[in-house]
């Protein structure tokens, strides 16, 4: 399609606002430019903005006249070393289709020049991504070094031929950009880290926090002649059957954590480039040194091989790796039950009748050890516990004066139920709250009007500060106005007091449609790239919920999430997790009891905080819990091992994974990981545990940010790594920064122990089998497994 005469010229990065005056026929770019640049083009253009524009030409039919932002690439070629045609056909190799070509104003037949164009979908707001791409292009590509300035200019022209009407997706284009620098083996400092995975998987989804490793480089040795035939790739290469470049990389990538496994490999290609079976270029052997000298993981075999019988090998070193026991470097002996059992009573009481309102006391015990029962005799207490029935549980049991906080209703009327079901699920209790105090305007239900009387009884009884009040972590939490002075949280509130919610870009804009003044906000989400970003204080949550008129059409928590500290976006599935923060009441004396409790996140989540901390998790067990290690269980293994593991544990309850609970014959049906403290349902039974709980990277990154933790997320990759932790040495797919890691294993090993501690060990003769490859300070005996 050929078009004619267009005016308008577009720059790499430009602007999102109004289009600049086309006082001479161009525009162009101001994102960090130089003074001078921004100086000389003053007059059109209103410096700095912060993202990019272009628009006008071709009267829409790619650019959007209507100035939509967007990015384009101009590349300029003048030099006569490459035809229009051999561009096309070289960017063609790597899926790039070019919008439109042009000859520019200089053109000559005895020295043809020319400017291809790129439209990109999305704008560019990043520099060093900008750089990236015209790096990558210089690569392959002979363009004028000038048109890679970021101020450059590109003037209209004649004679343009449109090549491609759509614009190019961005994401897509840079897994092509990717891919030129893994062809040309260039080292760059420059990738974001949003793209980094596309470095080893050019198929992936650029989730940049779905890297796995499997190893530690250089620290699995093989039998060559033995072990390189049970994988069907490395028996192909080592008898001489050539393999492709990818299948090369891919097999370098895992040879690389082969002691002397690229070394082998080179030696492997000479020999059969000598004997004339295989013609391995010098791109191939310079890819070698390329592998050894980046930091890259090992590439799951099935991703490469061709052969069915590589399927299921996620990667070489992990397959080879021999199943070392888990090293005990510090043995703590073991305290006696009955001493603690002592020692913990007469500190909680202590704790009790402690007058200092603005201390947090720390009892960190062994599960089974009582803690309940002396929850029963205290006076003039809010109790917390994690769940309703447990609350329930204990109220039942209390020998003293006491009420309990009301479980939440469920309405006969659909309309009532289906409103206060909405106004949970976009963060508004207090509007549900408003509710059920105003139930006669909303039913004529005599039934659920009985139940909003009774409900509300039962909270207004929760005021008297004669008794003890039972009531869970999140109420207690959500509403501090009750009078009494000490308050008891059993079990660990943390999940309560930093919660991870989500959100979506789509129901923020929503809300600007409703509430005009947030698109402050919007504009504000904009400007951001992939990342995790401060909370700004923009707007009082109050105000927006006075000021907006409906509330239907939301599909998240929208509302909670403008009280959030910190949040994480990403624009691909237009998702924004989100971290809240709640304060402990300064005017109570807090009494936190758990197997679990976290004492030196607790200390750096309230640096304020006066702390008095009891710590005896270590404690003789009557029971056994015996820890098989073979398989790490996590829930990528599960996948492949499930079958395996279930035939193992088969006729024993077992607790996993929710979504693998189908796998196995008798899964505990109301317990699974996240969602199993407290319960007493398993006392004295033989159990099976199998999984080992990794949270979300995307959690453990929140976590940090509220307790002051300061990292990069690029240097937040996880890996195989040797690591020490209360008491033993083992290897283990975590964060190199010791205070991500300290979340981390928080997270494991308080699921792994609420799960184990159902059993109750600590006095029962039974035996927990727990499959796992992290260690825990309560296993009794470690088996590594063949």
């Amino acid at each position: 399609m050929e078009v004619n005469n267009f005016k308008y010229s577009v720059s790499p990065l430009a602007w999102t606002s109004k289009p600049p005056k086309e006082k001479f026929g161009y525009i162009t770019n101001t994102i960090k430019s130089t003074e001078s640049t921004i100086k000389k083009f003053s007059e059109i253009v209103s410096p700095p903005f912060s993202q990019c524009w272009s628009g006008g030409i071709f009267e829409g039919e790619i650019c959007n006249k209507n100035w939509k932002e967007q990015s384009v690439i101009g590349l300029d070629f003048d030099t006569g070393k490459q035809t229009l045609e051999e561009v096309y056909e070289i960017l063609a190799k790597y899926n790039i289709k070019p919008n439109v070509h042009y000859p520019t104003f200089s053109d000559r037949p005895e020295h043809p020049k020319f400017r291809v164009v790129i439209f990109l979908e999305e704008p560019i707001n990043n520099k060093k991504t900008y750089n990236l791409i015209m790096d990558s292009l210089d690569l392959i590509l002979e363009i004028d070094k000038k048109c890679k300035d970021l101020s450059r200019r590109f003037l209209g022209g004649k004679n343009a031929v449109i090549t491609n009407t759509i614009p190019i997706n961005l994401e897509k284009f840079m897994t092509s950009i990717q891919k030129i620098n893994l062809d040309n083996y260039v080292e760059s400092n420059n990738f974001s880290p949003e793209f980094s995975e596309s470095l080893l998987d050019i198929n992936s989804d650029n989730d940049f926090f779905s890297i796995k490793s499997t190893s530690i480089a250089g620290e699995v040795r093989i039998d060559w002649d033995i072990d390189s035939d049970k994988i069907q790739i490395l028996s192909e290469f080592k008898k001489g059957i050539w393999l492709t470049h990818e299948q090369l990389f891919g097999l370098a990538l895992n040879l690389k954590y082969i002691s002397g496994g690229l070394l082998r490999m080179k030696k492997i290609m000479m020999k059969f480039d000598k004997e004339g079976l295989t013609e391995y270029t010098d791109n191939n052997y310079r890819m070698l040194e390329y592998v050894r000298r980046m930091s890259y993981f090992p590439m799951p075999v099935h991703k490469f091989s061709p052969f069915a019988e590589d399927k299921l090998i996620e990667d070489i070193p992990t397959f080879f790796k021999k199943k070392e026991k888990i090293k005990i470097i510090d043995i703590e002996e073991k305290m006696s039950l009955k001493d603690v059992e002592k020692e913990f009573e007469l500190e909680f009481k202590n704790a009790i009748s402690s007058p200092d309102l603005d201390t947090v006391f720390l009892f960190s015990v062994p599960t089974g050890i009582g803690k309940t029962q002396l929850l029963t005799n205290v006076e003039r207490s809010i109790i917390a516990l994690p769940t309703n029935d447990l609350k329930n549980e204990v109220y039942e049991r209390m020998s003293v004066p006491k009420t309990v906080s009301p479980d939440t209703i469920i309405f006969n009327d659909k309309t009532v139920q289906s409103l206060i079901d909405l106004y949970y699920k976009i963060g508004l209790p207090q509007k549900s709250a408003q509710l059920i105090r105003s139930i006669e305007k909303y039913t004529t239900d005599t039934d659920d009007i009985l139940k909003a009387v009774d409900y509300l009884e039962k909270l207004d009884d929760c005021h008297d500060d004669m008794k003890s009040v039972i009531t869970t972590h999140k109420r207690f939490l959500n509403s501090q106005d009750l009078p009494q002075t000490t308050v008891i949280f059993d079990e660990d509130p943390l999940d309560s007091l930093m919660e991870i919610k989500e959100t979506s870009i789509k129901d923020i804009i929503y809300l600007e449609f409703l509430i005009p003044s947030v698109k402050s906000f919007v504009n504000y989400l904009r400007g951001l790239e992939n990342g995790i970003y401060e909370t700004p204080v923009m707007f009082d949550v109050e105000d927006l919920i006075k000021e907006c008129n409906s509330f239907k059409g939301f599909d998240s928590n929208v509302f909670e999430f403008f009280t959030s500290k910190y949040f994480f976006i990403n624009r691909k599935p237009g998702k924004i997790n989100y971290v809240t923060k709640r304060d402990l009441p300064s005017d109570k004396k807090i009494i936190i009891m758990s197997a679990t409790v976290p004492i030196d996140l607790y200390k750096k989540l309230y640096p304020n905080k006066k702390f008095k901390i009891f710590d005896r998790r270590n404690v003789e067990q009557v029971g056994k819990v015996v820890q098989h290690t073979e398989r790490s269980c996590s829930r990528l293994s599960l996948e492949k091992f499930k079958d395996e593991v279930s035939e193992k544990v088969r006729g024993i309850p077992t607790i996993t994974f929710k979504k693998f609970k189908y796998s196995f014959d008798s899964s505990c049906e109301d317990m699974h990981f996240f969602n199993c403290s407290g319960s007493d349902v398993l006392n004295g039974k033989d159990l099976a545990v199998v999984g080992t709980p990794h949270g979300s990277v995307i959690q453990y990154f929140l976590l940090a940010k509220v307790m002051g933790i300061e990292f990069e997320i690029k240097d937040g990759m996880m890996n195989n790594r040797i690591v020490r932790h209360r008491g033993f040495e083992f290897t283990f797919y975590c964060f190199e920064d010791e205070n991500l890691r300290d979340i981390q294993f928080h997270v494991i090993e308080s699921n792994l122990v609420q799960a184990v501690g159902r059993a109750r060990t600590l006095r029962k003769d039974c035996t927990v089998s727990l499959y796992s490859n992290f260690p825990l300070y309560i296993t009794t005996e470690f088996d590594p497994g063949s």
